[in-house]
C-alpha cells in the first residue's frame, strides 16, 4: 500500500515532534507499505533517512500558507495522488482534503476551535466556527480518525454530533533521548523552591492563574517560590499583560521569564524543578508535562482538557482559572514531603506509558485497517 503523508500543515515544533516521533517507529517496520512525505521549505528540517520505503517530495513554498495550501491541495493533490498511485492519504492536520477519492486517515491534535471560552475576539470566533465545520466534515468523510487523546475524541464527537466510522486513540511519546538524559539526572538534587512552566505562552495557557497563585502563596502561606517560565510568547500583548501583572503584584523577584532555551538548559530545568505547573484551558496532550514527569517532577495542571488523562497519578489538578485552588495544590506539593515523594514516583511511572515504542504501533493499526478494508 502506498501512503502519502501530507505534512504541509506541520509548521511548529510540537507538530514536528509528534509526526517524526511516529514515523521513526512505524516506517522501519517491515510491512508492504511505502510512504511519500510532502513538505515545503519551512519544514524541510523534518527530512531524515528513515529507510528505503520512504520518499520526500518538496511542494511549492506557497503551501506554507494555509490559504495557498488549501488551493494547492484542491487543485494539484488529486493529480499527484494519481501519478504516484497512492492508496491512502494521511493528514496530521485534523482535517480531510475535499475531493480526494482515496481513503483518508486523519490525525487530530489541535482542540483550539473546540474550546469556546478561549475565543475572545470576533476574528477568533469566526475562525473557530469555520474550523469546527471542517472538523465535522472530517469526522464524516474520513475512513479513519486518529485522536491523540481520549479527550480529543470526545471533543470531535461532541462537535460533530456523531462518532467517526472508525477511530483509534494514539498517544504520543517523549523522545528516547529524554529518558536517557533523565537517567543521568536521577540523583540530581531538586531545588526545594523551584517551580517550572514550559509551553508556548498563548493567551489560553492560564499563565495569569499561576501569577495570582504565587501572590497567594506569598501572602497567605508565606511561601516564596522561584518560578522559571520557558517558552516563546506568540502574542506580544499577552506577554506584556503578564509581565505587567507580575510587576503590579510585586512578585517580579520570584519570576524568571527565560524565553527559548537550549535543550541542555531545558533538561537541567526539568531535573532541578521540584514541581511543574501549567494551568492551560486548552491542551490536547501536554508533552512538556510528560517530559517533566520523566525527570521525576510532579505536575500541577488544570483539571480540564487532556491533562488529567495524560499526566495521571503523577500530578494534582486544580480547577481551571482558580488561583486559590492552584495555590493550595502547589503548597501541598512543596511542603508535604511524603506527598511529593509519592507523586514523584507516580510521575516517573506514568511517563513510562509515553515511550514512542509503546505509542506508535497503534498508528500502524490504522494503516493496516485501511489496507484490509480497501485493498
Amino acid at each position: 500500500m502506498n501512503i502519502i503523508i501530507n505534512s504541509l500543515s506541520v509548521t511548529n515544533t510540537s507538530g514536528r515532534h509528534v509526526l517524526m516521533g511516529h514515523l521513526k517507529q512505524i516506517v522501519p517496520i517491515e510491512k508492504n507499505f511505502n510512504y511519500v512525505v510532502l513538505y515545503h521549505e519551512n519544514n524541510k528540517d523534518m527530512i531524515e533517512e528513515l529507510g528505503t520505503n520512504i520518499k520526500y517530495l518538496e511542494c511549492p513554498s506557497k503551501t506554507k500558507s494555509w490559504k495557498f495550501r488549501y488551493m494547492w491541495e484542491k487543485n494539484e493533490l488529486p493529480s499527484l495522488i494519481k501519478e504516484l498511485d497512492i492508496d491512502c492519504l494521511f493528514s496530521p492536520a485534523g482535517l480531510t482534503v475535499p475531493g480526494i477519492k482515496i481513503p483518508q486517515v486523519v490525525f487530530c491534535q489541535n482542540p483550539w476551535c473546540l474550546v469556546p471560552s478561549i475565543h475572545y475576539r470576533l476574528k477568533e470566533k469566526a475562525k473557530a466556527f469555520l474550523q469546527q465545520k471542517a472538523y465535522k466534515r472530517a469526522q464524516k468523510d474520513a475512513a479513519v480518525m486518529v485522536y491523540n487523546s481520549n479527550y480529543m475524541k470526545k471533543a470531535y464527537d461532541l462537535n460533530a454530533g456523531f462518532e467517526a466510522k472508525k477511530s483509534f486513540t494514539v498517544y504520543q511519546g517523549a523522545n528516547d533521548s529524554t529518558f536517557e538524559t533523565a537517567k543521568k539526572y536521577k540523583d540530581f538534587p531538586k531545588d526545594k523552591n523551584l517551580l517550572l512552566t514550559v509551553s508556548a505562552m498563548g493567551n489560553h495557557k492560564g499563565i495569569e492563574t499561576v501569577v495570582y497563585a504565587l501572590q497567594i502563596l506569598k501572602e497567605k502561606y508565606e511561601l516564596i517560590l522561584d518560578w522559571k517560565v520557558i517558552g516563546a510568547w506568540p502574542d506580544k500583548s499577552y506577554e506584556n499583560k503578564i509581565k505587567s501583572l507580575v510587576q503590579d503584584l510585586g512578585i517580579q523577584g520570584q519570576v524568571h521569564f527565560a524565553g527559548h532555551v537550549s535543550r541542555e538548559e531545558l533538561e537541567e530545568s526539568y531535573a532541578r524543578a521540584k514541581v511543574f505547573c501549567l494551568m492551560s484551558q486548552c491542551e490536547s496532550f501536554g508533552i512538556p508535562a510528560v517530559e517533566a514527569q520523566v525527570y521525576g517532577t510532579p505536575v500541577v495542571c488544570s483539571n480540564v482538557c487532556a491533562m488529567p488523562e495524560i499526566e495521571g497519578e503523577g500530578g494534582l489538578y486544580p480547577e481551571v482559572n482558580n488561583a486559590e485552588d492552584t495555590a493550595e495544590k502547589l503548597y501541598s506539593l512543596f511542603l508535604e514531603d511524603e506527598l511529593w515523594e509519592k507523586k514523584a514516583y507516580d510521575a516517573r511511572k506514568n511517563a513510562e506509558r509515553f515511550r514512542w515504542s509503546k505509542c506508535s504501533p497503534e498508528l500502524l493499526l490504522a494503516f493496516e485497517y485501511i489496507d484490509e478494508k480497501f485493498s
